[in-house]
């Protein structure tokens, strides 16, 4: 009698050892993870959302579940990331090399560190902040960049250390390589943690009478905390004692006799925290001594003042344009009415019915959507000049046939000189209200003209991109319904068009960027819903870890986001058809969103869905039978042993290893503890 036809469905005492009789690379993978669940059930957070937690590739004649191999294969493991962190902790450079190199490739290979490990590496890595090899600090500084991204969910004890640390070493006497690495750095660590915990420690750094920080480590951190402020909800920002003692520190700060960057510097964060949350700033400042009141409300002041003028001259600009003639816009070689694409949209197929396509046909048509968008570009920088001189408006209206999407390039001009980049726009775009009694509907002055047009400059100038997209992500949470009807489009294609930029950190912010408009505006996604979703699972095959992350942050969002049986429709032909690993990510995709489903809703549509996963359950990649394992399960949370109605083509012994599965992940749900490859823990967003 076979191995497998001695496991009973119903036997809730089904041993580990019993598995051998099944897929042998799945039960392996699973096995793995179940003992990674054992050494790390209080890590079962947001950072374990990977699922391919393990390699696959063990033998397949090796017994990995039987007792004997499955702890000598722990043994190994342990030796390995020890024998890592012991080369990391080295006095010689060479060994302290190779340890780092090792911790990479472990990070990067997804499997989690343990909480000892964890521990350990976290010291290590505290002492490695004085390593006076260049060469070795430089390896740090990408190791520990990697570090950050991967275990974030359970760094918050050591925020204070690494954020004080980098913040220290920007004023230390390092190479230009190496500084910008240190600032790379604290870039991944602004984007990684909540903004109010960043906030509280640079406080805490700023009011600390031990700390002595240079000129250049004072500069480095009030823009960071001008950048923090630009993304902060204004509710983050407290008249708390200690930060009435900080905001008396950078008032101090704005009369330092040595250094100009440092009273700059501390001059625009006095800005930036007023236009956080100008209520409870001028509270503060009201109890603060009558000699910072009065230093701060003149620079308050005298910034109000410049930003009324920037907007009357905009204004009067804008209205001048809008009383002169216009030229008649003429069409570049790439317009609509010779390009390709212009004879796409308006010559392609009728409205297509969804419902009755199958699903190559779909995703076929969804690739062609984004094909589309791809060639909604300029031809090159000069064109865009030419465009923003005469001041045009295209009104081509784009339809794309597949997606429903009419594409209208709102009207982006700029009122400063040529030439000028965002920095030089800065006010028009971050001071004060624009009174819209002041102007008609169509002659608004609109905020969002400058930052468009830094950003549509692709493959080039990307710190004043970043810029842009950080100053696009603080507007996400306007009220301006105008702003947003007139530019959503643009945005968004703009960003889905960034994706595709040269630069890692651009796609990764670009990625970010979509994230924060599908939590604070979700409605507007409900006509591009497909491309969205189509896009950001495509970003999950980029070579760079925190663009995959980031992508997976932003999929799971996108999950909350749009209606589940849109996304339903979208996910099932993509998981079908797409490669691995964008149908791996469409999985996960899908679960987080039959998560959040009622029963009644999902017992509609569970009959589309159950063929899809079992066809993805006899994937030849391991990772994509996990995900589907997992899908399944989340499924059976919500309906139940319903679920069993739709198993009918599945074989006995995947039924019986399903089953085993779901009896695990009830048990965990009784005793509320959740395993790093339970669906609710893998899927979970960020913060």
């Amino acid at each position: 009698m076979a191995l497998e036809d001695q496991i009973a469905l119903d036997d809730p005492s089904l041993g580990d050892s019993e598995l051998v009789g099944l897929d042998q690379e799945l039960v392996d993978s699973i096995e793995n993870e179940l003992f990674l669940r054992k050494i790390q059930s209080q890590q079962a957070k947001a950072s374990r959302r990977r699922w391919d937690s393990y390699s696959d590739d063990e033998s397949e004649t090796s017994s990995v579940c039987s007792v004997g191999s499955f702890g000598s294969g722990r043994e190994r493991a342990f030796e390995d990331i020890s024998e890592i962190l012991n080369k990391m902790a080295s006095p010689g450079w060479s060994e302290r090399k190779e340890g780092l190199i090792g911790m990479q490739n472990i990070l990067q290979s997804s499997r989690p560190l343990s909480r000892a490990e964890l521990k350990r590496a976290q010291d290590i890595f505290t002492r490695m902040f004085a390593d006076a090899h260049s060469k070795i600090f430089s390896l740090f500084l990408e190791t520990l960049v990697e570090f950050v991204i991967v275990h974030k969910a359970d760094l918050s004890d050591w925020l204070f250390v690494l954020m004080t640390r980098l913040l220290m070493k920007m004023g230390a006497d390092l190479l230009g390589s190496v500084l910008h690495k240190v600032q790379r750095a604290l870039d991944v660590v602004r984007e990684a943690f909540p903004y109010d915990q960043q906030f509280k420690i640079l406080t805490r750094f700023i009011v600390d009478q031990t700390q002595t920080p240079n000129n250049k480590v004072k500069v480095a951190l009030l823009r960071y905390m001008e950048s923090l402020s630009e993304l902060m909800d204004p509710s983050q920002f407290t008249n708390s004692s200690e930060t009435r003692l900080a905001v008396s520190r950078i008032i101090s700060w704005t009369k330092e006799a040595k250094s100009p960057d440092v009273r700059k510097a501390s001059q625009s964060v006095l800005i930036a925290l007023f236009e956080l949350n100008t209520p409870e700033f001028s509270a503060m400042l009201s109890v603060l001594p009558k000699t910072f009141q009065d230093g701060a409300t003149r620079l308050l002041h005298n910034h109000l003042r410049n930003a009324t003028v920037n907007e009357n001259e905009s204004i009067a600009v804008d209205l001048q344009r809008k009383a002169s003639p216009r030229s008649p816009y003429k069409a570049s070689p790439r317009s609509t009415d010779s390009s390709p694409r212009g004879s796409y949209a308006s010559n392609g197929p009728p409205e297509i019915d969804a419902e009755n396509m199958n699903s190559e046909d779909i995703y076929d048509s969804l690739r062609r959507t984004t094909a589309a968008i791809q060639n909604f570009t300029y031809s090159s920088r000069d064109d865009l000049d030419a465009f923003l001189k005469e001041g045009h408006r295209v009104d081509s209206d784009e339809v794309s046939a597949d997606s429903g999407i009419t594409s209208s390039m709102t009207d982006v001009r700029v009122d400063s000189p040529p030439g000028k980049g965002i920095s030089d726009t800065r006010l028009t775009v971050t001071d004060g209200p624009y009174d819209d009694d002041l102007l008609s509907e169509g002659d608004h002055v609109d905020i969002l003209v400058p930052l468009l047009t830094e950003l549509s400059n692709h493959n080039q100038r990307f710190e004043e991109r970043r810029t842009a997209m950080m100053q696009l992500i603080k507007l996400t949470r306007s009220e301006s319904v105008t702003m947003w009807d007139n530019h959503f489009k643009t945005v968004l294609l703009l960003m889905l068009e960034t994706l595709g930029d040269v630069e890692a950190s651009i796609r990764a912010m670009a990625l970010r960027v979509l994230r924060e408009i599908l939590r604070n505006q979700p409605d507007r996604f409900k006509d591009y819903a497909e491309l969205t979703i189509l896009k950001i699972l495509e970003a999950h095959k980029d070579p760079q870890s925190e663009v995959v992350r980031a992508a997976e942050e932003t999929s799971a969002t996108l999950a909350h986001s749009i209606a589940p049986d849109q996304c339903v429709r979208v996910l099932c032909p993509i998981i079908q058809t797409a490669d691995y690993p964008i149908n791996q990510a469409a999985i996960k995709m899908l679960t987080k969103v039959i998560e959040l489903m009622p029963e009644l809703e999902l017992e509609e549509i569970v009959a589309e869905i159950v063929p899809v996963l079992l066809k993805s359950y006899d994937h030849p990649e391991s990772s994509v039978r996990k995900a589907s394992v997992f899908c399944l399960v989340a499924i059976h949370s919500v309906i139940g042993d319903r679920l069993k109605e739709h198993l009918g083509s599945l074989s006995g012994s995947k039924t019986k290893l399903l089953n085993l599965y779901i009896k695990r992940a009830q048990s965990e749900k009784q005793t509320n503890v959740p395993s790093p490859s339970s669906p609710s823990a893998l899927s979970s967003g960020s913060r």
